[in-house]
């Protein structure tokens, strides 16, 4: 019984050895390393921000309305905290681009957000304060897909998996050379009457991921086999 266990605990560090590889696929879209503050009633409304994000750059932009209708986006400590409303829904933008600063000449450098056809999804981990409608676009020259979430306040971070297939329909070739990323942020509307537009939360991290892999589900599988023909055979002695 004993060889039967240590087998199955090899077999699953096998499999384990196997899958590593896929987190190497990972595509940072904005870690948020890079500090940045941005206020979009501040003149001229918008921000560029070179630094370790996709593409090395980081465009904040945003509407502002009289009556203290704006936005704000600050990245510190690793995080991106947002803000945006007022007495009117106004929205905060953040662009990605392999073409940034505009008018540069720079030919566009295509990023492959499937890391080779490991990834099949963006992941994002969000923190949601006041009432978020969150729009996130992928394109290039050619095309471009968006996902439209609308996320209610929570008490904590979750990890919300946006799988490339949940997009508005793109081909392939549109996560294998994407050329731009963007996301808006905006309240869709107060929940009663004279109350204030005021989305808000913080964001640790955007990222192309891979799915879990086959064989860690595998290996995960064996181990609990494993772990209960153990009991079973110590209960048997007894």
């Amino acid at each position: 019984m004993r060889i039967t266990v240590i087998s199955a605990a090899m077999l699953a560090a096998a499999f384990l050895s196997a899958a590593a590889p896929a987190e190497a696929a990972t595509v940072v879209i904005d870690d948020f390393d890079t500090d940045q503050s941005f206020s979009s009633c501040n003149l001229p409304g918008l921000q560029n921000q070179a630094g370790a994000m996709i593409y090395g750059q980081r465009l904040f932009s945003g509407g502002c309305q009289k009556l203290q209708a704006g936005g704000t986006m600050t990245v510190a400590s690793g995080e991106l905290s947002y803000s945006a409303g007022g007495t009117q829904s106004i929205g905060v933008n953040a662009f990605y681009s392999a073409i940034l600063p505009p008018g540069s000449g720079n030919p566009p450098v295509a990023v492959d957000l499937t890391g080779g056809g490991s990834n099949d999804g963006l992941l994002m981990r969000i923190h949601v304060t006041g009432h978020t409608l969150f729009t996130l676009t992928v394109a290039n020259a050619s095309e471009s897909a968006s996902r439209q979430i609308d996320l209610a306040p929570g008490a904590s971070f979750i990890d919300l998996a946006l799988p490339f297939a949940s997009f508005s329909a793109a081909s392939a070739s549109l996560w294998q050379s994407a050329t731009s990323v963007s996301y808006s942020i905006a309240d869709p509307g107060p929940v009663a009457p004279n109350t204030l537009y005021s989305a808000s939360g913080q964001i640790d991290f955007i990222r192309a991921v891979p799915e879990p892999g086959t064989g860690v589900m595998l290996c995960l599988g064996v181990l609990a086999l494993a772990g209960r023909v153990r009991r079973k055979g110590v209960g048997s002695t007894g």
